[in-house]
């Protein structure tokens, strides 16, 4: 019997390191974003059910307790974000279907399948004739507008975007002939956007040459995601005019191509004998 201890794991890559030490360098660390992330990405193009071990050897990957991912799992499902099913002794975990329907969206955008079309014009929300002014402010933030007062809300126009039916809002369409760039930075974190993706784009950027083990592609894939994902949901797809001279995102959206497609053998690898498709 070989008795002799056994070998040390491999140093990680550096590149991945960096990117699991600002994943936990964010306080708090939000790690129930970070299993949405791997479960829209990773679970659900195999059907979209998951085992919860496997969700906790992800989560192992980058450094996370099982007490945590315990806990974050629990309380996804409390939220109804996640539906959990058993089996016997076993747990399994999916998204729930207004969940499965909002990743689905984003997916369009974070993969660049259906990116914004922003066409210079803007859509004007008043909320004035709303019924109860309260849901109705929610509902428009949620759709991405922005207040311009208590109940009068602005967002560029892209188009495709299908209409919002918030009772009693009255909405227009037209092109404003203020100073676009300013009234864009007073409305949206232009600025803190711009940094969020030079650090996205420095932190990926080597991901696309890596030659990782397939444990460490899949958890680059996702954090990759992860990050990308976080940046899309708050970037409110402004027009080319409206937009500060050399804005970063078509570097990261490059980025981000190229290093998805370089991680995914090595991701799928991991996943194919975990995730049943």
């Amino acid at each position: 019997m070989d008795t002799r201890p056994p070998s040390p794991p491999a140093p990680r890559p550096a590149a991945l390191a960096r990117a699991v030490a600002a994943f936990h360098a964010r306080q708090p660390p939000r790690l129930w974003s970070l299993i949405v992330s791997f479960l829209g990405d990773a679970v659900l193009p195999r059907g979209g059910m998951v085992q919860a071990g496997v969700i906790s050897e992800f989560c192992g990957l980058a450094a996370v307790d099982p007490g945590l991912v315990r806990t974050a799992l629990s309380r996804l499902v409390a939220g109804g974000t996640l539906a959990r099913a058993r089996d016997g002794r076993r747990s399994y975990y999916r998204l729930t279907a207004g969940e499965r329907r909002a990743f689905t969206a984003a997916a369009d955008i974070i993969y660049g399948r259906r990116p914004p079309a922003p066409d210079g014009r803007w859509d004007m929300l008043l909320l004035d004739a709303a019924p109860e002014r309260a849901p109705a402010r929610r509902a428009a933030l949620a759709a991405g507008y922005a207040a311009l007062g208590p109940a009068t809300f602005l967002r560029p126009h892209h188009a495709g975007r299908a209409a919002e039916n918030i009772p009693g809002a009255v909405s227009f369409i037209g092109m404003p002939e203020a100073d676009a760039p300013a009234l864009a930075a007073t409305l949206w974190p232009v600025s803190e956007l711009a940094a969020g993706y030079r650090r996205f784009t420095a932190l990926f950027e080597g991901f696309s040459a890596a030659a990782l083990s397939p444990e460490d592609a899949l958890l680059a894939r996702v954090l990759l995601v992860h990050e990308f994902r976080r940046l899309l949901l708050r970037d409110p797809g402004l027009p080319a005019a409206a937009l500060p001279a050399g804005w970063p995102a078509g570097e990261a959206r490059a980025v981000f191509t190229a290093a998805h497609a370089a991680l995914t053998p090595g991701a799928e690898a991991w996943l194919a004998v975990r995730v049943e498709g």
